[in-house]
């Protein structure tokens, strides 16, 4: 502030200058020569985390493009006493934490982003100038400890660094531009719409991701060895390589080291095996003087700049029992199933915010036919090195239609909970089949006693059909022996087809007991 007005006033002459000598030594100790945005990508795992993340690099004119581990990050997050549970979710969305801003090494942030939790790095360098690089080092001196409401829908850790950027440059308005809801991604797309403010992306992958890539450059008697190595005792492990050219035993030993530090993890404190296993791998390796390992191909892009917007409106026709209905649909964010998933994770759904109306042309009624407060689906195909369940919740009002009630009749609120088991193939393109136990409590009119509960399976099936097309069947089966007993059976198949990125048009048919219906609908990304 002390800044701003001398420049705007220039009282410089009168009053004589006033230096902070604690700031003068932070600023010189940082040495900053640009600003670095960085996107972690979602994490499902963490509901902190399941929409990604954003955080700045102070990039210290010391260190070199291969030293940035030694930079400082700055962060801007709630200070919470527990990372779930219901009150947890109702303070992150009320404003009932606080929010501060943080730095920490860089070092620090890898090993929590891409070691602990498998996510990727995206790095975008931002173009400011020296002037504007102050203006941003003395607003995040005056942050100190100051605390913000935090909310995790809009006042959250991307948007709190949006004003940051303006104070550097307040012609960018990144701040103004947001809706009311603020997503990661949404911030990084907003920086990368403004000409020239990015000057270059780099892609700092996960040690999962790395790992994977070096498994998919080998054949399948090389992954069976390389699996063998890693899990292996002693030097009999290594009996796996006998006959394999140098070129090709080097790449099994860096893929078996990969999985290794997999298996045992990033914890600080490693045990003695883990040591033991380290050091025999890369004493073998050693051995093969002269032989490099081969470069991984990774993206140079990130695939969430050609992915889908984050908010979805749209509408259709329904066709049920000869009735005609209209549906209209908004969504607040992200992404299900049924879309095209090129910048998310595959094989994934998260839905908040989805209102779903219908208009009965013949009688002229428009009703609610289902509210998604929160609709998580993560499918995890069975992979020998990575072994991680497919889980899915909702909660929400959904449609009770196996009950034959009218159509405005049937509405109820309910939360379902599943956990199961995954597959992936390639007979076509890509397909991955899933089957989940579910348990489900519901409450509503149109139940006897007005709730009932039960569990169940839900399984299907994800198709690629095509680049611009995705297949979805899905079918469910519970039992209810408390309350309303009387069973859901439902199957449904719906094939959608993008055009670009924005327009999607999907086509459906749904039967659940004696009620059928077939959809046609086309929906708006934004």
């Amino acid at each position: 502030r002390y800044a701003w007005l001398k420049e705007r006033l220039g009282f410089e002459t009168v009053v004589p200058p006033q230096l902070c000598d604690r700031f003068q030594t932070w600023k010189s100790r940082m040495d900053v020569e640009s600003i670095t945005l960085l996107f972690a990508s979602a994490y499902l795992d963490n509901p902190a985390s399941m929409y990604g993340h954003t955080f700045l690099r102070l990039n210290q004119r010391r260190h070199g493009g291969g030293e940035r581990l030694l930079d400082y990050t700055v962060n801007f997050a709630a200070r919470t006493d527990t990372q779930s549970g219901i009150l947890f979710a109702v303070l992150g969305l009320t404003g009932g934490y606080q929010g501060y801003f943080s730095t920490a090494p860089f070092y620090v942030k890898v090993q929590e982003y891409n070691n602990l939790q498998n996510r990727d790095l995206w790095e975008y360098t931002l173009n400011l100038t020296p002037e504007q690089l102050d203006r941003l080092i003395r607003h995040l001196w005056e942050m100190g400890t100051t605390s913000f409401d935090y909310y995790f829908l809009s006042e959250n850790c991307s948007y709190q660094l949006l004003p940051l950027l303006d104070v550097a440059d307040p012609s960018l308005h990144l701040a103004d531009a947001m809706r009311s809801w603020v997503i990661p991604v949404d911030t990084v797309r907003l920086l990368r719409s403004r000409p020239g403010l990015v000057t270059e992306v780099r892609h700092r992958p996960s040690h999962l991701t790395q790992m994977l890539a070096r498994r998919s450059m080998l054949r399948l008697h090389e992954i069976d060895a390389a699996q063998a190595i890693a899990t292996g005792n002693g030097d009999q492990r290594f009996l796996a390589l006998e006959g394999l050219p140098p070129e090709r035993e080097a790449a099994v030993l860096d893929s078996a080291y990969e999985y290794v530090r997999y298996r045992h993890g990033f914890t600080w404190n490693q045990s003695d095996e883990a040591k033991r296993d380290e050091r025999a791998l890369l004493v073998r390796r050693s051995r093969l003087v002269g032989v490099s390992s081969a470069p991984l191909n990774l993206p140079e892009s990130p695939a969430l700049e050609r992915a889908h917007g984050t908010s979805r409106m749209g509408g259709g026709v329904v066709l049920h029992h000869g009735k005609g209905l209209v549906e209209l649909s908004l969504r607040a964010a992200l992404h299900d199933l049924g879309a095209i998933d090129t910048g998310y994770i595959p094989d994934s759904q998260l839905e908040m915010g989805h209102l779903r109306l219908r208009y009965d042309l013949e009688r002229r009624k428009a009703f609610v036919e289902g509210l998604t407060i929160i609709d998580i689906v993560s499918i995890s195909p069975s992979d020998r090195w990575v072994r991680r369940p497919s889980w899915a919740v909702w909660l929400g009002l959904g449609q009770a239609r196996e009950l034959r009630c009218e159509l405005e009749n049937c509405l109820y609120g309910g939360l379902t909970f599943g956990r199961g088991i995954s597959v992936a193939s390639q007979l076509w393109s890509r397909e991955t089949y899933y089957l989940l136990g579910e348990g489900e409590v519901s409450a509503g009119g149109v139940f006897h006693d007005r709730y009932r509960l039960g569990a169940g399976v839900t399984g299907g099936a994800l198709i690629q059909v095509a680049s611009p097309s995705r297949l979805r069947l899905d079918a469910t089966y519970r039992r209810y022996p408390s309350g309303e007993n009387h069973p859901l059976a439902r199957w449904s198949v719906q094939h959608g087809f993008t055009f670009g990125s924005s327009i999607e048009w999907r086509v459906g048919f749904e039967r659940r007991g004696s009620y059928r219906e077939i959809t046609t609908a086309v929906y708006a990304y934004f």
